[in-house]
């Protein structure tokens, strides 16, 4: 695995969790004989103290939606889920507990779309989502049907 560093500031509502909620992401090629063969993203979270691939991302609507919420997953047996085995094991995982359902796990992409969209219709009770509210720009985080606003970055202050 050979890795280019983005120095880009990451945010994502899942990474607002953390108490130090700043995060980065580094990309990584995962590379056989010099031939890339795949291309992941690592969220450094929580000041280096978490580290995960990047999830799938789900949405119900368009970005401009009010009524937008957002879930993050991964499926099974795909390649971002063996590299985050393999990253899971090799860095600690000191604020794993800040997501303590972690991301979804669905068997595909369209598993995912129908499995999230039957939740969030029926008061998200299953599944973790997220929402912004536009006009405070908060972030909410919405898990087993109640609805808790989410830190703010220190750059939104």
């Amino acid at each position: 695995m050979e890795a280019r560093e983005e120095n880009n500031q990451f945010d994502e509502p899942w990474v607002r969790v953390f108490p130090d909620n700043g995060a980065s992401r580094d990309v990584y090629y995962l590379k056989y004989h010099g031939t890339i063969l795949d291309e992941i993203y690592l969220v450094w979270c929580d000041g280096g103290r978490y580290v995960t691939v990047m999830p799938n991302s789900w949405s119900n609507g368009a970005y401009a939606d009010e009524d937008l919420r957002r879930a993050f997953y991964f499926v099974e047996g795909s390649t971002e889920v063996l590299v985050n085995e393999m990253v899971q094991r090799r860095y600690p995982i000191d604020s794993r507990h800040y997501l303590p359902d972690g991301f979804a796990m669905f068997e595909s992409d369209e598993e995912a779309g129908r499995l999230l969209a039957e939740d969030l219709a029926a008061g998200a009770r299953r599944y973790t989502f997220y929402r912004l509210d536009t006009e405070s720009r908060s972030y909410f985080q919405i898990t087993n049907g109640a609805e808790r606003k989410l830190l703010s970055r220190r750059s939104d202050q």
